[in-house]
């Protein structure tokens, strides 16, 4: 029985497949970190409880995200930065 070498069913990623997906792990860091910093410095309205529950979604996303799912990395890429800039700039 011929087992096969590890990487006979490994496809090479395209530059564009590796930038998307370089791109959307860097999103999903610098949320973590908008989250972590939220949670730092807590405004009044800011539930810490609810930042800590989403930077766990965020952190999990980021350790789960599958080079090969192209959808989910266009969601990311497409939904997350403004996500990103709301987290920044505060409670409503």
């Amino acid at each position: 029985m011929d087992a096969g070498r590890f990487d006979d069913d490994l496809q090479p990623w395209s530059a564009g497949q590796q930038e998307g997906y370089d791109r959307a792990i860097g999103v999903l860091r610098a949320l973590a970190a908008a989250y972590s910093a939220r949670i730092a410095r807590p405004e009044a309205r800011d539930d810490v409880a609810q930042l800590r529950a989403e930077r766990g979604k965020v952190a999990a996303q980021q350790r789960d995200l599958d080079p090969a799912d192209h959808t989910a990395i266009a969601r990311i890429l497409a939904e997350y930065p403004a996500v990103l800039r709301e987290v920044r700039s505060g409670p409503p």
